[in-house]
């Protein structure tokens, strides 16, 4: 069984939209188990890749922390999506275990309709000017949340 969980965890972390077209056959309630194996930094791989029905079924059926451990390693937008397919008792109960930065940067994209220009945006963005010299904007870059874009200006 072990070589089994092995692979699993390999083709899923290698391949995220495959094991999604997989997992998104399969009844939420033995998918949202395997993406228990998984574990939160490649489950939440897997379910940004998912459809966004199957996805919110499958989070239903995790218990809200390891959900949440989940949407944490997601991007806001992708858990957004997520959560909106869940249903809104299980999102408000799912977002109060989520970290402060990211409880409100998924919130922020839950005020927004979903298919509005609000719900897509990407807020986090690094300013770089162009007198900037290349060593000091790597630094920035460096210092920057992962989850920012990157703009010239």
């Amino acid at each position: 069984m072990r070589a089994a969980n092995a692979l699993t965890q390999q083709f899923a972390r290698e391949h995220p939209a495959d094991a999604a077209r997989v997992l998104e056959q399969f009844p939420a309630s033995m998918a949202a188990e395997l993406l228990q194996v998984l574990g939160p930094g490649v489950a939440s791989g897997v379910l940004q890749q998912m459809l966004q029905a199957p996805a919110g079924e499958c989070m239903m059926r995790l218990p809200a922390q390891e959900a949440a451990a989940v949407l944490g390693k997601m991007a806001p937008a992708a858990a957004a999506r997520v959560l909106r397919s869940a249903g809104k008792r299980y999102a408000g109960e799912t977002l109060g275990l989520l970290p402060g930065a990211v409880r409100r940067a998924v919130q922020q994209r839950l005020r927004y309709p979903e298919r509005s220009v609000g719900a897509l945006m990407h807020p986090d963005v690094l300013l770089l000017r162009d007198e900037l010299s290349v060593s000091d904007a790597i630094k920035r870059l460096e210092s920057a949340d992962e989850r920012a874009v990157a703009c010239e200006l």
